[in-house]
């Protein structure tokens, strides 16, 4: 069960970082332009810290459940 909250953890980082990668192009399309970033609602840094802190905290979650089985 914590391997998979640990690997839906590293998902939405991932998702974090694509929204970060895409805030220009997003903010341009009707789809998208509504999405936390290109609304302003979260700064383009702010997102970047949080998808790769988010991401080393699960990669060393899911290596330190994996050394210790």
């Amino acid at each position: 069960m914590i391997g998979i909250a640990l690997v839906a953890m590293g998902a939405g980082a991932a998702g974090c970082l694509n929204m970060w990668y895409e805030a220009e192009i997003d903010a341009f399309m009707t789809r998208t332009c509504l999405r936390r970033i290109p609304s302003g609602k979260v700064t383009k840094n702010q997102a970047l810290i949080f998808g790769v802190l988010t991401s080393f905290l699960s990669i060393a979650a899911v290596s330190y459940t994996h050394l210790r089985a």
